[in-house]
């Protein structure tokens, strides 16, 4: 899953959306980019935008025949193309005059070129699969992250009913999928605003006795922490029908972790995973790792590094830290450079024997 940086992306495909389109046809732009920094988004003739918490606005905008609010959360997602991005060679001119590291990221480049010239989706996300079924349980979330600029965007966590949970899972079961993802910012925070939690909410999925698998998303460690006597029993006894499960630690390092706003020492993380390996010795997990944070000292990015490869992960996303304007991060002192980012993400490519993820940065 090759990621590029996603501000410029947004933006370049709003440019291409409204250079592209019919006279006089309107563009209407949504997402988390204009709650995070509307002051950067262009300003173009008929161009809407409209916020995640304004969607009801689409009714009239586009004289909808049904009501925005009457539309159930979508059950499947299918992959997405690249909407944008017409296969041109001049963007890899960039790679030019090529050193190690430069040819590794034209490695990586270059599969996405030719995804894009033969038409190919995006590389799908666990989520963008026709074959899951999502059952979306919450929206935003109860983190301070000090570089999340998505938070600022969705708010703090909104709970779905149990009710309606377990209705949309059975109408999934009835529509024949075996295969279900639980979609949130922040999963293992679900249900703290109704007085209910995460374990209660999967032990209530997993007695609905019918054969399908459920892949466990975006858990953030805290919730691994807070509720682990609660989870292991549920891992160990349905560890059959948990494909993997998502854990973001982001940082082996407590000083980073720290300067990050994770509420969370490193150790403790540690101490879940050598007691759910030791229980659960089939458990898959996939976690992320956020590379260059300000401050980042190559004795901090070791302990990640070591963090990963003490255990036998099934994947690893690094993300290159990038500034935000609206997070706290940006702020921060002792800020690493591109190359030094570079460095590092490449040593993690290299070291670490399990599949390893990396997003698309500049040299």
């Amino acid at each position: 899953m090759l990621l590029r940086k996603p501000k410029k992306r947004s933006l370049d495909t709003i440019e291409y959306a409204v250079n592209n389109r019919k006279k006089n046809s309107l563009v209407i732009t949504t997402g988390c980019l204009p709650k995070i920094n509307n002051a950067c988004l262009p300003v173009y003739e008929n161009l809407i935008i409209v916020e995640f918490a304004e969607f009801s606005k689409l009714d009239s905008i586009i004289s909808a025949r049904k009501k925005f609010t009457t539309i159930p959360d979508a059950g499947t997602i299918s992959s997405i193309p690249d909407l944008h991005r017409k296969p041109s060679l001049k963007r890899y001119f960039k790679y030019l005059p090529l050193s190690k590291n430069r040819i590794q990221n034209l490695f990586f480049s270059s599969k996405n070129f030719i995804r894009n010239a033969m038409n190919s989706p995006v590389p799908s996300l666990p989520f963008m699969d026709n074959d899951i079924y999502n059952v979306m349980i919450a929206r935003g979330c109860l983190g301070k992250c000090s570089f999340c600029a998505i938070r600022l965007s969705h708010g703090k966590i909104k709970s779905k009913p149990l009710g309606e949970i377990l209705d949309l899972f059975r109408d999934g079961l009835q529509n024949g999928y075996k295969n279900f993802v639980l979609i949130a910012e922040d999963s293992g925070a679900y249900g703290l605003d109704l007085g209910s939690t995460y374990p209660e909410l999967l032990k209530n999925i997993f007695e609905l006795n019918s054969d399908f698998k459920l892949v466990l998303n975006d858990i953030n460690p805290q919730w691994l922490i807070r509720y682990f006597d609660k989870l292991l029993p549920i891992f160990e006894k349905y560890q059959d029908r948990i494909p993997y499960i998502i854990l973001p630690v982001q940082s082996g390092s407590n000083d980073i972790l720290k300067k990050m706003r994770r509420p969370y020492k490193i150790e403790k993380v540690q101490d879940c995973f050598d007691r759910l390996y030791q229980t659960v010795p089939s458990i898959k997990i996939k976690t992320h790792a956020l590379i260059g944070f300000p401050g980042e000292t190559y004795d901090d990015f070791i302990k990640t590094k070591n963090f990963l490869k003490r255990y036998n992960l099934l994947e690893t996303t690094i993300y290159e830290y990038e500034n935000r304007v609206c997070c706290e991060s940006a702020k921060l002192p002792s800020q690493i450079s591109a190359k030094e980012k570079n460095r590092r993400i490449n040593i993690l490519r290299n070291e670490l024997t399990h599949t390893v993820h990396a997003s698309m940065f500049n040299n």
